[in-house]
């Protein structure tokens, strides 16, 4: 899809402004369509001494953009069958001494972040280094509790160093290798690794401390614990697009892509499991807000902006600072790797994908509106019973494909599953998955269960096939 030059130059803008304004040494951004680089610039330094230019194949880390691979890896090893996530941590790794709240918690709340604990940025990023030994006496120490409640995302990346001694103990596989080699490689991503190799030494951007002038270097973190999924990923840009298309887990990605792991699971990582606190931020482009409600999935945090979906991660460590945040309905996305320490990347880059989006075609923009506003129909019909033909909802083609009594049998049905004849069911999430389609969540005593919908070519929009999921 092409996007207007208009658009490019402002976007443009909006990076350099970002990166003459601070002291990073370099900076590179990228913006993707459906896992493809359709945009891209380089500034400034990836090393100072010597002074070599930040390029676009320049690998830097992502730091807690990693998160997002670790929860992959749990779902991997959920659908093997291996483990649950409802099931307690302290069930699923009994040799680990674990202090409250980890040993009551799920492995849901685990990935969740809601154990209510405080924020650690600082002194988890220089464990990173650390071996298993010496960070497993930390999960069995006594934990101070933040007070915001269970319902929370209480960002920790404790919780976190844990996840990857229980991706090792399930897997009877070092974290480490098992997302290299389940995740990584059958994605073809070349140039995402915890330790750089000789293949990639020319390509590393060094990381700088910029609390000081001239910055300086930051030490190396070699990765050598199963913690190490907390934040100790390097990739590049175009490595990390096709991550973001993975993510957004859209009808007709690669088919191979099923077997690292299945649309529906990569779906699950974006759901809304605890409140994520939302930055007030104002666009570097138009000097609106940027203000929405947001939540935090598995490794994920999904935001509505203006009533436009977006999925997203930060990454900041000693040395560096990314982020990456993908448009779910269309597919767009954008990716800032800076080297200098906790950069903020996320300003210019929410900048920068709102405003893309907002300048798109009309029709192109409305989409998950148009989704939202059927799937709320659909939704209605669903919870009714599906006992009446409306041509108002459905296209023509529909009733010819599905006969009328078994399709309203297959309704009820599926609501009894939920819940005692169809009681106590409601609506969940409804999203916009790719084009003109969207899922619709419904949420029952005995389960959850999601229904596909897809709107016909032509206006006014009608549903042109139902499917549960």
């Amino acid at each position: 899809m092409n996007v207007n030059q208009e658009t490019l130059g402002a976007i443009d803008r909006c990076f350099v402004e970002f990166f003459s304004a601070r002291k990073n040494p370099g900076l590179q951004f990228a913006i993707s369509y459906r896992g493809e680089i359709v945009h891209a610039g380089s500034l400034g330094s990836r090393s100072l001494h010597p002074n070599l230019p930040m390029i676009r194949g320049t690998i830097s880390r992502i730091a807690s953009m990693t998160k997002s691979f670790a929860t992959a890896a749990i779902l991997r090893l959920r659908d093997a069958g291996l483990v649950e996530l409802d099931a307690r941590v302290s069930q699923i790794i009994s040799s680990l001494a674990l202090a409250e709240p980890f040993a009551s918690c799920s492995l849901r709340d685990l990935m969740a972040m809601r154990l209510d604990l405080p924020d650690d940025d600082p002194w988890a990023d220089r464990l990173l280094g650390a071996t298993n030994e010496e960070i497993e006496p930390f999960f069995a120490m006594p934990l101070i509790r933040a007070g915001l409640g269970a319902t929370e995302c209480a960002y920790s990346n404790l919780s976190y160093l844990l996840l990857g001694r229980i991706i090792a103990h399930v897997s009877a596989r070092p974290a480490m290798e098992y997302i290299t080699e389940e995740i990584v490689r059958p994605l073809n991503l070349r140039n995402t690794i915890w330790n750089p190799s000789d293949e990639h030494k020319d390509h590393i951007a060094t990381g700088y401390r910029v609390d000081c002038d001239p910055p300086q270097a930051e030490s190396y973190f070699t990765c050598r614990s199963d913690g190490a999924v907390f934040g100790g990923l390097w990739s590049n840009v175009s490595d990390l697009a096709t991550w973001l298309e993975f993510l957004r887990a859209a009808p007709g990605s690669p088919i191979a892509w099923d077997s690292v792991l299945p649309r529906a699971s990569r779906r699950e990582l974006w759901g809304c499991y605890s409140n994520y606190p939302a930055k007030t931020m104002s666009s570097l482009i138009t000097g609106q807000p940027l203000n929405g409600k947001a939540d935090y999935g598995f490794g994920l945090v999904r935001s509505i902006i203006g009533g436009v979906e977006y999925l997203s991660h930060s990454g900041g460590i000693p040395g560096y600072g990314s982020h990456m945040r993908v448009h779910t309905a269309t597919g767009f996305g954008v990716i800032a790797l800076g080297n200098g320490t906790y950069c903020e990347a996320a300003l210019p880059c929410t900048s920068a994908l709102h405003y893309l989006v907002t300048t798109l075609d009309e029709d192109l923009r409305r989409i998950p509106e148009v989704v939202h506003e059927i799937g709320m129909r659909v939704a209605d019909f669903i919870l009714s019973g599906a006992s009446s033909h409306d041509d108002q909802l459905f296209s023509y083609n529909f009733w010819i494909d599905n006969l009328a009594g078994d399709f309203t049998r297959q309704v009820n049905n599926t609501l009894c599953e939920l819940g005692a004849l169809g009681e106590d069911v409601r609506v969940g999430a409804i999203l916009s998955t790719s084009g003109y389609r969207g899922e619709i969540e419904f949420l029952g005593q005995r389960g959850t269960k999601k229904l596909e919908f897809r709107l016909a070519p032509h206006l006014p929009a009608r549903v042109q096939a139902l499917a549960w999921l």
